[in-house]
């Protein structure tokens, strides 16, 4: 089942780290750097986010559909846009499910990936979990429905925390099969260096405690592909933003 969902997303590794375009999932980023979900929740803000010039903003937590509001002009030609989208709900029932799958269906017409969020811990949605799966596996199925009428591949991720070192991987494989990839929240980067040789075939997103160009580059090291800033953007401002992606770009980062 992986050869069939990942086929079309094979990806390529730029020969250095800090290369500026990064290909993966079938898509082709302009860098590495992204906005993390929580920013821009609804995807009203995306004309000024385009403004920084980053590979890609990632819009939500999406948990009604009505909440989508990514505007038709405003938005830089070749930024790539996901969607993340979970339930208002906790834990896992068919309202749950359907929540997911009214989300999903609102993104399929503006999102270029659609990430499934069971990182928030007070929603009591374990990656782990049978519920997970259903989701994980129903959404395939939507995406898959959507692809055959349309032609359009639309990756899958799933947003969850990366764990620690030596731990299991943190969705069953059954799962991580059907995904195109994963959005990892923390870990650190002994963590993602090992997540990303249990996933060779996956796209990797970092996410968490990404201050400078520094972290960055470590973690691309380590094996992310895409690296997402959310505190250093709302701490700091679009200068820093600014200065961190011009460092990466001409290569003046420290190894």
């Amino acid at each position: 089942m992986m050869g069939s969902s990942l086929q079309s997303a094979r990806f390529e590794r730029g020969e250095k780290p800090n290369n500026p375009i990064v290909r993966v999932m079938g898509l082709e980023f302009i860098n590495c750097l992204g906005i993390a979900a929580g920013i821009d929740r609804t995807g009203c803000h995306l004309p000024s986010l385009s403004a920084l010039n980053l590979g890609h903003v990632e819009v939500g937590t999406i948990t009604d559909p009505r909440d989508l509001q990514i505007p038709r002009a405003g938005k830089r030609p070749g930024l790539i846009v996901g969607v993340n989208v979970a339930s208002s709900k906790c834990g896992f029932s068919e309202e749950v499910f359907t929540d997911y799958r009214a989300c999903v269906a609102a993104a399929l017409h503006v999102a270029d990936y659609i990430v499934l969020n069971f990182s928030n811990d007070a929603a009591d949605r374990c990656p782990q979990s049978d519920g997970a799966a259903v989701i994980v596996a129903r959404t395939r199925l939507q995406l898959n429905e959507h692809r055959s009428r349309t032609q359009l591949h639309i990756p899958l991720l799933a947003k969850v925390h990366a764990g620690t070192s030596g731990e299991p991987l943190p969705m069953p494989r059954a799962s991580a099969a059907v995904l195109d990839g994963f959005v990892f929240v923390g870990g650190g980067i002994a963590r993602i260096a090992e997540l990303r040789k249990a996933l060779p075939d996956h796209a990797i997103v970092s996410v968490g405690d990404v201050l400078t160009e520094n972290d960055v580059q470590a973690r691309r090291h380590a094996g992310a592909d895409l690296v997402q800033i959310h505190r250093v953007y709302t701490d700091r401002g679009a200068a820093q933003v600014e200065r961190m992606r011009l460092a990466l770009e001409q290569g003046f980062v420290h190894d």
